[in-house]
């Protein structure tokens, strides 16, 4: 069983995260990285993601298997990243603890 939860945690599934930014530009990595820290000091328990696509690093954040669940999480978020909004992407299962 624990291989399979193990290999199972590994596994990526399409759903949906909340972007916080997109930036670009020579100051970009360190402004995403200060954003991050800003974002963990209020919810400490969520997965974060950064993530690069030419010529933009992302802050993403959560794994959600709906667009509705993103989107009331975003709700809670817009007032400290109020363009954040709701993407299609590759993220984890839910896996029972």
């Amino acid at each position: 069983y624990m291989q399979w939860l193990e290999a199972r945690k590994k596994e990526k599934t399409k759903g949906f995260r909340v972007q916080l930014v997109s930036l670009n530009g020579t100051e970009a990595r360190e402004e995403l990285q200060r954003l991050r820290k800003q974002f963990l000091q209020v919810y400490p328990d969520w997965p974060i993601y950064e993530k690069w696509e030419a010529p933009n690093w992302k802050l993403r954040v959560g794994d959600f298997s709906t667009a509705l669940d993103a989107t009331l999480f975003r709700q809670q978020v817009k007032g400290l990243f109020p363009q954040a909004y709701v993407v299609i992407d590759d993220v984890k299962p839910w896996v029972e603890p």
